[in-house]
């Protein structure tokens, strides 16, 4: 789906390692943001590109058959969703 077939059938997910790379981008400089400037009302947002982050490299781990690592992942990122949702509606 995101990915390009190569010669030998295996397809590359360059789509997937795209956006998890810019979603680690972002949450860093979320977090440095947060930290320099102590403003933690945007520290709920944060929480959520890392699920979304947590998300993607699940599913690149389960695309590789590493399905122990994704199920962590997924389990992480179920918690991690649940805090900023949690933090979100108070």
């Amino acid at each position: 789906m995101f990915g390009w077939k190569l010669k030998n059938g295996r397809e590359r997910n360059l789509g997937m390692k795209l956006v998890r790379s810019i979603l680690a981008v972002i949450v860093i400089i979320l977090a440095v943001y947060i930290f320099v400037t102590d403003v933690f009302e945007m520290l709920t947002y944060s929480l959520i590109l890392l699920g979304l982050l947590l998300i993607t490299m699940g599913v690149l781990e389960f695309r590789v058959k590493k399905k122990a690592t994704a199920v962590v992942l997924f389990l992480v990122d179920g918690f991690d969703m649940y805090v900023a949702f949690f933090s979100l509606s108070n």
